[in-house]
């Protein structure tokens, strides 16, 4: 019998409540054993009463601690006071299987160095994805290839207001309140539709695929809160829709990582992601491509990562698979490194001259141009080396003085 505390009890916690309820006597045939929940940690007791779990709650942590559980579930979110309990459990020996991804990206190499040294594990399934395997397939189906890249639209809200805007013709003011009223977007959605989250979760698969620690503060970050209606309409002019992309490479010893919207085929496999719906797409050296897809949040999807890791710890399936021994020789590139094609939107006021400038910076078998009527909304297609090369053009045409504005998006396919 192993005893197993919980440190939170929102939707997900309950969720996984149920999945142990459910799976009792499966877990008892199968691998002969058993887990009993024996605590919960809660801030208000009252909150949570009539739950199904009024004999297990309390908001003493000390009392968390005095019943020597083997195995800590932590479902609270954020990064205290998370990081100071899941810390002092791993001190005493004590497993840890978190959903929380701000603890992860924050601190999760040295809760591995203190779970190594105390004969524990943490496991985070849950942290990336929800409900979508991808970490276990990291470090067990996918441990023959040297993974190239990995791009994921990681975000159930940014891609339901996306989604929205595109098919209902919507500008993103509008569709955020629809993610708020449909439950999908928090009341301060911050984290979101800045493209944290969704850094947070890149790096993190970033770092185990490349076994390189790759910290999200460094890396190119763009969310979707300057997405008009008016890019996506000339999106979906050539047969593109924009999607909160969350992409990295590594070629050599350079690692790209970055998240921003992007520019995906619409009838690629990313292309048909819509809503609240998430996928991760993963090249490796032997595999070629494959996807994961699959809801990216809610009460039992994420319930049944946070279950699977449950499992591994009781069957001993576990492994450190950040990169403990890290030596951090990479270099980190903000700029996309591939060869590309870029959509390119400018504001000006003069049009022959805006002609003769986008002419003049790139070769005419590069480029493609589109809306020369319009001042506001002067668009057109070009494929450079890298985006360092698209990057240092952009200055060039910001310079000029009947340039009001210029705005660029990576063509991905």
């Amino acid at each position: 019998m192993k005893r197993v505390v919980m440190l939170g009890f929102g939707t997900v916690g309950s969720g996984v409540m149920e999945l142990i309820e459910r799976n009792r006597a499966y877990l008892k045939s199968k691998y002969h054993n058993e887990m009993q929940l024996t605590g919960i940690l809660v801030r208000d007791l009252e909150k949570y009463k009539g739950r199904g779990a009024d004999g297990l709650l309390t908001t003493s942590f000390d009392e968390i601690l005095a019943q020597q559980p083997d195995i800590v579930i932590e479902v609270m979110g954020g990064i205290e006071p998370a990081n100071t309990y899941v810390r002092t459990l791993l001190e005493r020996g004590v497993s840890v299987v978190t959903a929380n991804k701000d603890l992860i990206a924050e601190y999760g190499l040295e809760l591995m160095e203190i779970a190594r040294t105390n004969n524990a594990s943490v496991s985070f399934e849950a942290a990336v994805g929800g409900g979508i395997p991808v970490i276990k397939p990291f470090r067990e189906s996918l441990k023959g290839n040297r993974i190239g890249s990995i791009a994921g639209i990681v975000n159930g809200t940014t891609n339901f207001i996306l989604t929205k805007m595109y098919e209902e013709n919507l500008e993103y003011n509008v569709t955020l309140k629809m993610a708020q009223e449909a439950g999908f977007a928090e009341a301060d959605p911050t984290a979101d539709v800045k493209g944290y989250d969704a850094a947070r979760k890149l790096c993190i698969l970033s770092s185990i695929a490349y076994d390189k620690m790759i910290r999200w503060k460094e890396i190119k970050v763009e969310g979707v809160d300057g997405v008009t209606k008016t890019d996506i309409q000339n999106a979906r002019d050539i047969d593109r829709k924009i999607k909160l992309l969350a992409v990295s490479t590594r070629d050599g010893s350079e690692i790209h990582c970055s998240v921003r919207p992007t520019l995906v085929h619409k009838h690629s496999a990313l292309g048909h992601i819509d809503n609240e719906f998430n996928a991760i797409e993963v090249e490796g050296d032997a595999v070629g491509k494959v996807m994961f897809t699959g809801r990216g949040a809610g009460k039992f999807p994420t319930a049944s990562a946070v279950y699977g890791d449950l499992l591994d710890v009781l069957t001993g399936k576990t492994d450190m698979v950040l990169p403990l021994n890290d030596d951090t020789n990479y270099k980190l590139s903000k700029y996309y490194s591939r060869r590309s094609k870029w959509l390119v939107r400018l504001k000006v006021t003069s049009m022959p001259e805006t002609i003769d400038l986008v002419l003049g910076s790139f070769p005419i078998h590069a480029l493609k141009l589109y809306r020369l009527n319009d001042l506001d909304n002067v668009f057109f297609v070009v494929e450079t080396e890298d985006e360092l090369e698209l990057y240092e053009k952009i200055v060039e045409m910001k310079s000029q003085n009947f340039v009001q504005d210029v705005k660029y998006f990576l063509m991905y396919d």
